[in-house]
């Protein structure tokens, strides 16, 4: 799950919280910059032989002085209980 604070919280099968990850300091972040949209990426994909699978985040932000947009890709963690 992706909350609005950019905390990122993987859950089990049974719902038990596996890890939590602070992606981004929302109080610096909100004065620069407009969130349109976020996605979560879920795969069985290995980074690291330890790993289990990968999370990413990516989403599409507008800088508010310059009205520039561009999409901004997150490698938050490199495990997931699949």
């Amino acid at each position: 799950m992706l909350f609005d604070d950019w905390t990122v919280n993987c859950y089990d099968n049974h719902l038990q919280l596996v890890w939590s990850q602070v992606l981004l300091d929302m109080n610096r972040f909100r004065r620069r910059y407009d969130v349109h949209n976020a996605d979560v990426l879920i795969a069985p994909h290995a980074v690291a032989s330890e790993d289990n699978g990968t999370v990413v985040v990516a989403a599409n932000f507008v800088h508010l002085d310059h009205n520039i947009r561009f999409v901004l890709g997150l490698l938050v963690f490199c495990y997931v209980a699949i």
